[in-house]
């Protein structure tokens, strides 16, 4: 039987081109590598390479990284003002993502059966290395 969260996805993308600045990227790069990465996790917190296959470091919300989270809630509260409209009220830690040459993750939902309950009601990615330094994979 299909997960039955899965058929309720509801596609929907907004962008903020060249909101961050080189500088800006920079510094949340920075602020990863000090804090630390480790293998990214899926599902029950397994590394599982063929889905995921990245080193990620949490960036809670500090003094240090504040500045971080207010640009961010920043574009996402006026996009959401524009778009769905959501009753926004808290975050997770931020996520960074660093991918080696054969890094990846495979195409998934934030929300399946096995946390039916999560109140995340939308996703931000921040894209903080250059396009064209790097191949895309074509799904």
């Amino acid at each position: 039987m299909a997960d039955p969260v899965s058929s309720r996805v509801l596609h929907m993308c907004a962008s903020a081109r060249g909101a961050f600045s080189n500088e800006d990227c920079d510094a949340v790069i920075e602020l990863a590598r000090a804090q630390g990465l480790s293998k990214g996790v899926v599902r029950q917190n397994d590394v599982e390479l063929e889905v995921r296959d990245s080193d990620i470091a949490r960036l809670a919300r500090t003094e240090e990284t504040e500045w971080l989270y207010k640009k961010v809630f920043e574009i996402v509260l006026h996009l959401n003002s524009e778009a769905r409209k959501f009753d926004l009220f808290e975050s997770e830690d931020f996520q960074v993502a660093e991918y080696t040459n054969a890094g990846h993750y495979d195409w998934h939902l934030d929300i399946s059966s096995q946390h039916p309950f999560s109140l995340r009601k939308l996703g931000v990615t921040v894209q903080l290395s250059d396009g064209d330094s790097y191949e895309r994979r074509e799904h």
